[in-house]
């Protein structure tokens, strides 16, 4: 499998994306001659992005198709933390509807009724409802060991693992010179 990427002045490199994403944006980067701090993706030749950046540990084959010709793209961050992208195809540069579909309009946000400031203090968005937004777990009220845990942990573990216990500290302290068996 392979995918031909379009760059510069109508340049084609040939890829391998049977790789993680990383790996395959960091050979592109280095291959057409792009700078190391340079965040570079793919969107194929109507401007759809591609979207390896956001799934760097995943194959580049999950995303994309064999023989594929792509366009290699530039982000640059916008003063509101928002990431554009621009085409590093001399040829796309000014296609008004290659640029209008590889950087859509951010989607309109609805305002809440019911937002409360208390859900933010909480690790809420107020738009989410009831679904937590902290990966931190929630403390549990019972911090105490179960009472099935405590049995086992216990030094009285029961019958049979006493028995294997005294005969193990039995093994410990016979010399050596009488496990070893007669010839």
């Amino acid at each position: 499998m392979f995918v031909i990427v379009r760059y510069a002045d109508d340049r084609r490199e040939l890829f391998n994306p049977d790789c993680r994403s990383c790996l395959l944006l960091n050979n592109i980067k280095e291959r057409c001659d792009c700078d190391e701090d340079d965040i570079v993706d793919l969107s194929d030749e109507t401007g759809c992005l591609k979207n390896l950046i956001k799934h760097p540990l995943e194959y580049a084959t999950k995303f994309l198709t064999s023989r594929e010709i792509l366009v290699l793209v530039k982000g640059e961050k916008t003063d509101d933390n928002q990431m554009t992208f621009v085409p590093l195809l001399e040829s796309l540069e000014d296609n008004k509807e290659f640029l209008e579909r590889l950087n859509p309009p951010p989607p309109k946000q609805k305002e809440e009724k019911h937002s409360s400031p208390r859900n933010s203090a909480r690790g809420m968005h107020p738009g989410l409802g009831s679904k937590r937004t902290s990966l931190v777990p929630r403390p549990s009220k019972n911090l105490g060991i179960p009472q099935q845990s405590r049995n086992l942990l216990s030094p009285n573990m029961g019958r049979r693992s006493s028995r294997a216990r005294s005969q193990s500290v039995q093994l410990s302290h016979t010399p050596l010179n009488l496990l070893k068996k007669p010839r």
